[in-house]
């Protein structure tokens, strides 16, 4: 899909684009992080150039807190989220590669800070989704009353009972008007 795209979008716009700064700006569309492909993401940088692992005690900073983690969108949730699973990842081919070479894994705290972070973003989340359920189920002031129940038959009969006997005190007082006698 992405080398149609880029096809695509280096034919249409072939006689306004350089050929070099084609393939740039079809690159940066596509991507958001650097220009790695295949095993190279799974590797802290520079470990692949050099053949060994990355140093014993590695500058980590510390893990996301949920109380700063409310205070961001879902859209940033959502991308901080991709982030520590791409971590994740690294971190776990890293621990798997150190113990197929018989060394320490670097920093493994790291792993820690990684998963508290992403059980920070799931309850952030699942709070969010609580409150969202609380205020659907919730009556407003504002939202429409509902109907009244239609009447029962027994209730119907009953108002129309009353309307007959009204209108039959009606016709007799009537009628006892025209039957006095006229004095």
């Amino acid at each position: 899909m992405a080398a149609a795209l880029h096809r695509f979008r280096c034919y249409v716009f072939r006689p306004f684009i350089s050929a070099e700064s084609q393939t740039r700006s079809c690159v940066r569309c596509l991507r958001t992080s650097q220009l790695t492909c295949g095993l190279e993401e799974f590797f802290p940088p520079g470990v692949l150039e050099n053949g060994e692992l990355s140093p014993e005690s590695v500058q980590t900073g510390r893990k996301w807190r949920a109380g700063e983690l409310r205070g961001k969108s879902n859209e940033d949730l959502h991308k901080l989220w991709y982030v520590l699973l791409k971590e994740r990842n690294m971190l776990n081919t890293l621990r798997h590669e150190s113990k197929r070479q018989g060394v320490p894994m670097p920093s493994p705290q790291r792993c820690y800070k990684v998963q508290k972070s992403m059980a920070s973003i799931k309850q952030v989340l699942s709070e969010r989704e609580k409150v969202l359920q609380t205020l659907e189920n919730e009556i407003w002031p504002f939202d429409e009353v509902p109907e009244e129940k239609p009447p029962t038959a027994i209730e119907e009969a009953k108002e129309e009972f009353a309307n007959k006997k009204n209108e039959f005190g009606d016709l007799v007082a009537i009628l006892s008007q025209r039957n006095e006698p006229a004095q």
